[in-house]
């Protein structure tokens, strides 16, 4: 073990300076008013710390009878008229908004009245609150990404706020926290001190930094633990053992992605002051966001970026610490091993009074019971707060991702204090299957989406929570609806939820069957969603319709070589798989070929004009898949007039492992 004297990062000089003099503010861990909100959005050493008084809540456009209506219509989108106008939030007491969010802003006027003012402290279009330009509500504390809108900028209040609406709200939520009655708060204004503006840009400035080492900034007298393993299948090995108070405060791993994609078989293990029971015990993969095998999330937090996976979460205890890395056995004696360099980085500032301990509960359940949610923390009992989660989902039936339309619901304290809009809302994002909306991984400081492939039906998200983390007293549960209404979408969850409290809850223990990630089954391949690698010898267009089915339309030259498209095939596991096509060819007079490369999948499939109108289910051959994708090529012979549509391509099992 040394002090740690030369980090190998990229970072500011402004950032590490504007960091250091940000050490000299108040440590009250629950002081409340806009300089000290503006300090949980980059005060990452303050996520420890306890909200003493105060609840949090939100308003939302939730479906109130329980079904899919939370915004489509604007039913449920706010909670009584005055006039005109609408009610969308209406809080008593002093408090703060913390989050913002909507997938559907437009131009129309979102006021803000304070403390029982007939004139609103704060009025502009609604879309500004997320353009990242206008100040206080700058990017990327405020901004917007993967289908949502978003907003982060603290908005305190002393007496009261009432949020009105000139127009039709549709989707939105936000999320507040009360403060204890008798507090004394500066009501949000323009009239921004020069400490309030800097303790925004300090946020600024860390949050557009995601995905770099911010610890030597952080942390004073920071030491790092630098170790490099060769751990082999069914080992257990230590990397760390403290015997004495301190903080963990950033784990970074090297060589993770290097590690086959399907194997989800390392695990690690986090004891805090001696306790039996882990504080952490979680596939390794799934700590830092891989999506099925696969690095996806880069965020402030937690992530890979490059071949450096990392977990900044800090994590103080009073006595001892200890980590390990086990490699499950994988019951085949296969003997695999993997070679890994863990930097652990730490100081020797104990826990203190006001601070919760750092714990994980990682659940997976394939197929959750018809009626009852996916629990993402399960009734965790005590005081605390939820800080951030990872949820990635593998939908059962093929071809569709129907279940991410499920909404979140937080129960605190007894009480339903959050319910949700939808899944991919929870995450800040909106619109999945939209292009340029949650229709890929995207990662951004606070949130992101892991990845979205409608043929493979699966999705997922993660979100890290600053000043809007949710505390509790008493108990606490995070819950995700599989499908719109009645929780009855078939669906396989994995989820990790990282929070502070007093002990451990860790989950479910990993094993060798529960880790791995499922099998792939049929994956179904609607044709107007392919993604087009190339074509030639004619004309595509994607999306026209037959009846209500979408499909890709190629019309060929009618030249003397065929039409081509070239499309690429993505899968869960490598290995040969049994395609079938699904197709239109009342406008067609010739025939079609299947190829993978220059290597023939069928031959010669007739196509005839009048015969039949739909071909259902056509065996086309086998399609090789290596490293996740293979590419199929479409070869089309007829003339000029023709149009070939292509309904669907059906992946079925594996015929070979």
């Amino acid at each position: 073990m040394r002090t740690l004297k030369n980090i190998t990062i990229i970072r500011t000089t402004f950032l590490i300076i504007s960091l250091a003099l940000f050490q000299t503010l108040s440590s009250d861990l629950n002081a409340q008013g806009l300089i000290c909100e503006l300090k949980q959005l980059s005060r990452i050493d303050l996520l420890p710390g306890y909200i003493i008084n105060g609840t949090v809540e939100q308003f939302s456009s939730y479906d109130r009878k329980g079904g899919n209506d939370d915004g489509f219509e604007g039913t449920y989108s706010f909670i009584r008229m005055e006039g005109e106008d609408q009610i969308i939030a209406e809080m008593t007491g002093p408090g703060v908004i913390n989050r913002i969010w909507t997938p559907t802003p437009t131009a129309d006027t979102i006021s803000f009245y304070f403390d029982g003012s007939n004139e609103p402290g704060l009025s502009l279009p609604f879309n500004e609150l997320f353009e990242g330009t206008r100040f206080p509500f700058l990017e990327p504390v405020c901004g917007h990404e993967i289908g949502g809108y978003y907003c982060y900028t603290p908005i305190v209040y002393n007496k009261s706020c009432k949020v009105v609406f000139k127009g039709k709200m549709l989707f939105y939520q936000i999320q507040y926290r009360n403060y204890p009655k008798n507090s004394q708060v500066k009501t949000f204004s323009d009239n921004w001190t020069a400490e309030e503006r800097d303790a925004l840009q300090q946020a600024v400035d860390l949050w557009k930094g995601y995905g770099n080492n911010f610890l030597a900034g952080m942390y004073n007298n920071l030491r790092m633990e630098n170790r490099t393993v060769r751990i082999t299948s069914g080992q257990n090995l230590p990397l760390l053992n403290l015997d004495k108070g301190g903080r963990i405060v950033g784990i970074e791993v090297e060589g993770l992605t290097r590690i086959d994609r399907a194997d989800n078989r390392l695990i690690m293990k986090v004891r805090w002051d001696g306790e039996p029971e882990y504080a952490v015990a979680a596939p390794i993969k799934d700590l830092f966001g891989f999506f099925f095998g696969k690095p996806a999330m880069r965020s402030l937090l937690a992530g890979t970026s490059g071949n450096r996976s990392y977990l900044y979460y800090p994590m103080p205890f009073s006595k001892s610490a200890s980590i390990s890395l086990e490699y499950l056995d994988d019951k085949n004696g296969s003997g695999k091993s993997a070679d890994l360099t863990f930097r652990i980085y730490y100081t020797d500032e104990s826990k203190k009074k006001g601070e919760g301990r750092f714990f994980v509960q990682w659940n997976r359940i394939a197929n959750p019971p018809e009626g009852i949610p996916y629990p993402i923390m399960k009734d965790y009992r005590g005081e605390g707060h939820l800080v951030g989660t990872i949820l990635a989902c593998q939908g059962l039936v093929p071809g569709s991702t129907n279940f991410f339309e499920g909404d979140d619901q937080a129960v605190i304290d007894g009480n339903l204090s959050i319910h949700g809009t939808g899944s991919e809302d929870y995450f800040n994002g909106g619109w999945y299957l939209i292009p340029d909306r949650w229709d890929m991984g995207h990662s951004l400081p606070s949130h992101g989406c892991l990845d979205y492939n409608i043929a493979l039906s699966r999705t997922g998200g993660y979100r890290h929570y600053f000043s809007d983390k949710l505390n509790f007293r008493n108990s606490f549960s995070l819950t995700i609806e599989h499908g719109p209404v009645g929780n009855k979408f078939p669906v396989d969850y994995r989820s990790v939820a990282f929070f502070y409290g007093e002990q451990p809850d860790p989950g479910m223990l990993p094993s060798y069957d529960i880790t791995a990630y499922p099998g792939s089954g049929s994956i179904r391949y609607q044709g107007y969603l392919f993604e087009i690698l190339s074509f030639r010898n004619g004309k595509l267009y994607n999306g026209d319709r037959v009846g209500r089915t979408r499909v890709l339309t190629m019309q060929p030259t009618g030249g003397a070589d065929p039409m081509l498209v070239k499309i690429k095939v993505e899968a869960p596991e490598d290995g040969d798989y049994k395609v079938y096509g699904s197709w239109y060819q009342s406008n067609v007079n010739g025939e079609i070929r299947f190829m993978q490369r220059q290597v023939a999948m069928s031959d010669w499939i007739p196509v005839p004009v009048g015969d039949v109108d739909y071909v259902e289910r056509e065996y086309v051959g086998t399609l090789r898949i290596r490293e996740g994708f293979g590419t199929l090529t479409i070869h089309l012979n007829a003339g000029a007039e023709s149009r070939f549509m292509l309904h669907e391509l059906l992946l079925e099992e594996k015929s070979d492992r």
